[in-house]
Formats: C-alpha cells, sequence, structure tokens
C-alpha cells in the first residue's frame, strides 16, 4: 500500500492502465474458451475484493440494490464473454481497440433516453471513429472470414453492453453514495461469476478444465493483477484527476494492447492499421471531452 500512496493520482491511472493492459495477452495465452475464461476473471477478482472488504470491514450494498447489483453482474458477465471471445478471434490488439467504445454509446444513450444536446464536435468525432474503425479491419475485410467478420462484431458489441453496465454501476453507486465503490464491484463480480459457473455446469460443450501450468498461472494472474490491482490502481487515480486528463489516460490501456500485439505478435502491423488505431482513439478522446467542456442540455 505504500507504494500505491507514493504514486501520483495521474500514475495511478497509467499503472493501472498498464496492467490491465496485459489481460487480453492472459486471455488468449490461458488455452480456454471465453465463457470459462471470464468466470475465473470475476471469480478470483470478486472474492479477493470481497476478502478485503470484510477484512477492511467495509459495508456491503444494501439489500434494496442487490437486485440492481444482480443485474450489473448480467452485463460485466456479458461484456468480459464478449470481450474475450473477440481476442479470441481477431487477437488482443484489434478486440480491445474496439471493446472501448463506450463514450460514443454512454452519449448517443444520454441524447436518446436523456434528451441530452449532441455537439457538432461530437458527430464530427463519431465520424473520425468510423473512418479509423473501417482503416482497422480494412485487412479483415479483404481476407474474408465469418470469424473474423463476428470477432469485429462482437468487438463493438461489448462496448455497448459495457456502456450500459457503467450508467448501471452509476445508479447503484448514487443508491449506496456511503458505501465503498469497491464493496459493490465484489458483490458485483461474485454474482457474475455464480452465473456464468451456472452456465458451464448446464453447457455440455463448456468446461472449468484449465489444461497446462501456464492456463493456470495466466488465468490467475489475469484475475488478480488486472482485475484486482490494475483496476484498484485506476480508480484510485481517477478520483483526484481533471476529467479532461483522465480521458486521455484511460486511452493507455488500449493504446499498450495494440503496440504489444503489433510488435511482439505481429498483428496489425499495416500501414492503414496502425493510421486507423491512432485516428480512432484520438477521435474517442475527442469525443470523451465534450462533457467537459459543453454543458449538457436537457
Amino acid at each position: 500500500m505504500f507504494l500505491f500512496n507514493r504514486l501520483s493520482a495521474a500514475g495511478c491511472v497509467v499503472a493501472g492502465s498498464a496492467l490491465t493492459s496485459l489481460s487480453p495477452f492472459f486471455i488468449e495465452f490461458s488455452g480456454i474458451e471465453a465463457v470459462a475464461s471470464s468466470f475465473y476473471r470475476l471469480g478470483i477478482g470478486g472474492a479477493a475484493l470481497f476478502l478485503f472488504v470484510l477484512l477492511s470491514k467495509k459495508q456491503l450494498p444494501k439489500k434494496k440494490t442487490v437486485g440492481l447489483c444482480f443485474l450489473a453482474s448480467i452485463l460485466i458477465s456479458m461484456d468480459l464473454v464478449m470481450w474475450n471471445q473477440s481476442i479470441l478471434y481477431v487477437g488482443p490488439g484489434l478486440a480491445t481497440v474496439l471493446g472501448n467504445l463506450e463514450i460514443v454509446f454512454l452519449v448517443i444513450i444520454g441524447a436518446v433516453f436523456f434528451r441530452e444536446r449532441l455537439p457538432l464536435k461530437f458527430l464530427i468525432m463519431c465520424c473520425l471513429i468510423a473512418i479509423g474503425i473501417y482503416a482497422l479491419i480494412t485487412p479483415y475485410l479483404i481476407d474474408f472470414k465469418v470469424q473474423n467478420l463476428v470477432g469485429i462484431a462482437v468487438g463493438i458489441s461489448s462496448s455497448l453492453v459495457y456502456s450500459v453496465y457503467l450508467l448501471l454501476i452509476k445508479t447503484v453507486g448514487r443508491e449506496n453514495s456511503e458505501i465503498s465503490i469497491l464493496s459493490i464491484l465484489s458483490v458485483i463480480f461474485l454474482f457474475g461469476a455464480s452465473l456464468l459457473g451456472s452456465y458451464i455446469l448446464i453447457s455440455p460443450s463448456l468446461t472449468f478444465a484449465i489444461p497446462t501450468w501456464q492456463g493456470v498461472a495466466c488465468v490467475v494472474s489475469n484475475g488478480l493483477t488486472c482485475q484486482v490491482f490494475g483496476w484498484f490502481l485506476i480508480s484510485k487515480g481517477l478520483k483526484d484527476v481533471k476529467l479532461s486528463l483522465s480521458g486521455l489516460l484511460m486511452l493507455t490501456q488500449p493504446s499498450l494492447v495494440f503496440i504489444f500485439d503489433c510488435f511482439f505478435l505481429g498483428r496489425n502491423t499495416e500501414w492503414i492499421q496502425i493510421f486507423g488505431c491512432i485516428l480512432l482513439l484520438l477521435a474517442v478522446y475527442g469525443a470523451s471531452q465534450k462533457r467537459s467542456e459543453e454543458p449538457a442540455v436537457a
């Protein structure tokens, strides 16, 4: 904990993002399918957080919000399974970049359901994001494979599911304003692990088995390093970082994943894909600044 206290707020976000950037590689090298990988990530992460909550004697969420926590657990389970499947189909780099479009969906949801105004700047950013996505996936469209197209579609869809999850987390947090977010997340993660575990039990094609010791190491590292320590650092840092800076810092994770995937695994190395990734991430950052620069109009 001393090391965490020595890090600046921005340093915490960057360090946490660097740790979470390892997650898609742990998933790929674990050798297990998407549902089991998601189960272990939520189960290990949830158990570690719950143990921390009990030892630190933090209060658990109120009974009246258990239903919302359960709904949130369904969404985070769906998000992880979809993202993990996308990783297995198209690789960590592309899947993670496509899985970080939640800011776009959040603003669209705000406009459709809460009648918030969509400024011209945001619409321009959306056009740039679309161009970036097209540049990223161009080689996959040329080398037509159903698996690639499914991986791309599932990766983008995971962003939509995650954006709804974030809205629900905000609602649960508002209903439990005096309770630590770690307490809320521990319950949500354990609910999610229970759901996925039950699904694995009733599905003859799925299994809890991890075939190799490398897989065990990857699964445990993903649950503890990424789900617990990574997001602990990000949550700790975001509280004291300006909104305009937080959006940029959070792009550290998809950027690092894409760079690692490109340089170490030799994927997504065509210049049009690198251009598309840079354009997409810059446009996502630009879109994320909408709320800090312009007041929302109901």
